[in-house]
């Protein structure tokens, strides 16, 4: 079922669950995880909440974090086969926004591998192999 699993995100709200998203897969499944695995996290895990988004077309979701308020409404993903980011209305699950297209020049992606998120809602993206770039795309609009 995984051919290259990347990242496996794990979730603490009332349950564990396991999330991993895939480079290969065009879906973030879940899985609920046993309550009485016995072994401790790893300092560099992951924590956060995922929901079930589709990609386009041969995409995948390669990286996604959540919106820097208190209530992390929205979801940024990456889907690096598409050379796209993603702006995802968690509650709903209907994507807001993208932008990106594959490309070397700025707001273009060769191999994008990460995004992160600042807590003024700057997002940051780091490609790969060819691309050896981190890209910073400001926020404009009004924080509510």
């Amino acid at each position: 079922m995984w051919s290259s699993p990347l990242r496996v995100i794990f979730v603490f709200i009332g349950l564990c669950l396991a999330v991993a998203c895939s480079q290969a897969q065009e879906r973030a499944p879940q899985f609920q995880v046993d309550a009485s695995w016995p072994k401790a996290l790893p300092n560099q895990w992951i924590l956060g909440q995922v929901a079930g988004i589709a990609t386009r077309g041969t995409g995948s979701v390669y990286d996604l974090v959540f919106s820097p308020e208190r209530e992390q409404r929205f979801i940024y993903m990456i889907d690096g086969m598409n050379g796209e980011v993603r702006i995802v209305d968690r509650a709903s699950k209907r994507i807001l926004s993208r932008f990106g297209r594959p490309g070397r020049q700025a707001g273009e992606f060769t191999a994008l591998h990460n995004i992160a998120v600042d807590r003024q809602g700057n997002i940051y993206t780091a490609e790969v192999n060819t691309g050896q770039r981190v890209q910073k795309f400001r926020r404009v609009d009004s924080q509510e």
